[in-house]
């Protein structure tokens, strides 16, 4: 799984997330939503 698959969920609440999404892990994404949710920053993901 790259950053340019199409068919990645989102960890928190399991819907595809397209290439709009976050990488918290290897193989560990979350969509921007769940992230805005969450409280999280961008700028502090690895």
């Amino acid at each position: 799984m790259g950053f340019f698959d199409l068919k990645v969920k989102c960890v928190v609440c399991d819907n595809d997330t397209g290439l709009n999404r976050f990488q918290l892990k290897k193989d560990v994404w979350i969509c921007p939503n769940c992230l805005k949710k969450l409280g999280g920053n961008r700028f502090f993901l690895c």
